[in-house]
């Protein structure tokens, strides 16, 4: 049926052509047959229609007690550009408002759930902008800008190489970096991504000396070990450049004898257990990214057990505890999927 003229200028072609559909739908009442001729017939329909959201008010006429159902197919016809909102008032009203509320994410919960190598990933929505939250939440910890242990970076035109930067000063002095907009870098993701495998392998591999140096240091009571004066001293040295100088091959072993000193307690916790440690040292493949030392643990004991452990012994390799790093993100495809595993 062609357009009533008096609806000519305020309901295009596409729309009356679903009004005309609707009609021919049985069942409802008012009956939807109606609704072509008291579009055409009642002013009060074009003002309904010129209303910011119409889905906020009744429907004109004998049709303002309509079911909320019918009222959504008719706002399908008449506002399609309304019919999300519709669908969320109807959702509400018949379900709860829980089912259409976006629920409110716990950013200092989530911080407690990250690790240096679980990066916490924004994935954004128009509007949203998480940035501001985390600067709130890092300076009320002590990672502020102002105290230079909060790097924000937002991708693109050519800020790849203060990306990296920042992670590295990030990595090495446990500081927090924020990289935003991650999706407007296709080629430098792939980068990333490598990045974030690199730093974990390398805390895996501090655990893995760091657990091989208190299994020697059980063995015997004496801590003396080759070429440092005590057990703290040669951790503190594995936190250091001390052992980075060059390529040179350093034997640290347990001897017996009376007590050098105190022998510190093994760590509480460790980010991976102990056994799973030992099952991933020999499968791991140590970091490559520079110049670097061969380290031999020896530990003393009737049966002395003596763990090889080949490294490269580089700045990056001192990963800070604190580091985290916070990603944002639009939907894309060509995000690297081993970014949103690891986060």
């Amino acid at each position: 049926t062609k357009r009533p003229d008096t609806v000519v200028d305020w309901l295009p072609e596409a729309n009356w052509a679903s009004v005309m559909a609707l009609a021919e739908v049985d069942g409802n009442v008012p009956a939807f047959e109606m609704l072509p001729d008291d579009l055409a017939e009642g002013k009060r329909w074009r003002e309904w229609c010129d209303l910011e959201k119409p889905e906020d008010e009744k429907l004109p006429m004998h049709w303002k007690d309509t079911d909320p159902f019918a009222k959504l197919l008719i706002i399908r016809c008449l506002r399609p550009d309304r019919l999300t909102a519709a669908l969320e008032l109807f959702i509400a009203s018949n379900m709860g408002p829980t089912f259409v509320k976006d629920p409110t994410v716990d950013l200092a919960s989530s911080l407690k759930d990250s690790t240096p190598t679980t990066p916490i990933f924004f994935i954004l929505s128009p509007g949203v902008n998480p940035l501001a939250e985390v600067e709130a939440l890092g300076a009320k910890l002590g990672y502020s800008e102002e105290a230079g242990r909060f790097h924000a970076v937002s991708l693109g035109q050519g800020q790849e190489t203060v990306a990296e930067q920042a992670l590295n000063n990030g990595f090495k002095s446990g500081h927090w970096v924020f990289l935003s907009n991650i999706h407007l870098t296709q080629k430098w993701t792939v980068q990333l991504e490598k990045r974030l495998e690199y730093y974990a392998e390398a805390y895996i591999w501090q655990q893995i000396i760091r657990k091989r140096v208190y299994e020697c240091a059980s063995f015997r009571s004496d801590s003396s070990i080759y070429g440092f004066a005590s057990l703290p001293e040669l951790t503190n040295a594995m936190s250091s450049r001390v052992l980075s100088q060059g390529t040179t091959n350093f034997v640290l072993s347990a001897s017996s004898g009376a007590s050098g000193g105190d022998v510190p307690a093994a760590p509480d916790s460790l980010d991976a257990d102990e056994d799973d440690l030992t099952e991933l040292e020999p499968m791991l493949t140590p970091p490559r990214l520079g110049g670097g030392a061969q380290a031999t643990l020896g530990c003393g004991g009737t049966a002395p057990r003596e763990a090889s452990v080949q490294f490269e012994l580089i700045d990056e390799v001192q990963g800070h505890a604190n580091f985290r790093v916070f990603l944002s993100a639009e939907p894309a495809p060509h995000i690297p999927i081993g970014i949103l595993q690891r986060s």
